[in-house]
């Protein structure tokens, strides 16, 4: 039974409707798009990382044009910031969507679920692209070549993370596999078997489908937050978190978790971000020089907490997995539906 049975969020978040959509792609991000297409005939595996809390919505549309005829494993990191019932949906939906090679390109190798943060499935990544149980990987023809990694994903995902688990302390030398790692970045791995590692920046996709992929990408920190964060605040020196923190709000209420009742002693679910913003005020203590409430710090400490996974666990692309469950049952009825009328006997 539902902890607030009477309790019904909102399905639509109403300030879609009057934004426009931002995109992010700076120049460097370009530059390093450039030059991974040069190298990319050298790279063996890679390594995608996506936020476990956005798995469809942190897919990055132009990896997935470059890599898609590269062997490729998908991480969801920061797994711990999601439940294990979540995980499951998510098995699921990638094991239906990409077992077709339509949604992910016919080169994946898999997923894993990640926490770089407590190094949770790190050492079963490369062990996953070498001996992969879906894609034969042919052996090198000398030990003295190494297989080579990439990794890649959209900005702030635990990509570093990762990679600091993955590597020795030390970069590989410019000019150990020839014309690769010059200007790359390659990294020697704690690996038994002879690999390097080449790091990315972060590579954002020139153009946002929807708000609603924006607002999620920012609520992770994957986006500056001043791009869906909304206007300036008074006086023109931050930024007014208020659309996200709402945005927030809402996807709490429509994943139900309502751990930030309890947090900041309200009485119950609420809609109304002003009550949520008082309440934050009044349970941290946080007013101006003049005793009024400090909206601002209110609005900051609370994203602080939900990107930390203290306001509960949630995935912010729920309806995404419910839409693909119920498009997979139509087509499992319409089959049955379709063997049972041709075992009918014909007139």
């Amino acid at each position: 039974m539902p902890k607030f049975p009477n309790f019904i969020p909102d399905l639509q978040f109403a300030r879609f409707n009057d934004r426009k959509i931002i995109n992010w792609f700076p120049g460097h991000m370009a530059k390093a798009t450039k030059q991974i297409k040069e190298k990319l005939k050298y790279i063996d595996f890679v390594i995608e990382v996506r936020d476990a809390r956005v798995p469809i919505s942190s897919k990055n549309k132009t990896i997935n044009e470059i890599f898609i005829h590269k062997k490729r494993l998908i991480l969801f990191n920061k797994c711990d910031l999601i439940s294990k019932e979540h995980q499951e949906q998510i098995k699921k939906y990638f094991s239906s969507e990409s077992s077709s090679a339509t949604i992910e390109g016919p080169k994946v190798l898999g997923t894993l679920f990640t926490s770089a943060k407590q190094g949770l499935n790190v050492n079963k990544i490369v062990q996953e692209c070498l001996h992969n149980k879906n894609i034969e990987v042919a052996p090198k023809k000398f030990k003295t070549i190494p297989y080579t990694f990439l990794i890649a994903g959209v900005p702030n995902v635990g990509k570093s993370s990762i990679i600091n688990k993955l590597i020795e302390k030390k970069k590989a030398k410019e000019g150990a596999l020839p014309g690769v790692t010059r200007g790359m970045g390659f990294f020697p791995m704690k690996t038994r078997e002879n690999c390097l590692l080449l790091d990315t920046p972060g590579i954002f996709q020139p153009d946002i489908e929807t708000n609603e992929q924006g607002f999620k990408l920012s609520l992770i920190n994957a986006l500056p937050d001043h791009l869906f964060g909304g206007d300036s605040a008074a006086g023109g020196n931050a930024t007014d978190l208020t659309p996200l923190i709402d945005y927030m709000l809402f996807q709490l209420n429509r994943n139900e978790c309502y751990d930030y009742v309890e947090i900041l002693g309200l009485k119950g679910p609420t809609k109304n971000i002003d009550d949520l913003l008082l309440a934050a005020c009044k349970k941290w203590k946080m007013f101006t020089s003049g005793g009024e409430p400090d909206l601002n710090k209110a609005l900051s400490h609370l994203l602080f907490w939900f990107r930390t996974g203290k306001l509960g666990q949630v995935v912010l692309d729920c309806e995404l997995l419910e839409q693909s469950r119920l498009n997979s049952e139509i087509v499992v009825d319409s089959l049955k539906m379709g063997k049972n009328s041709s075992l009918e006997p014909s007139s």
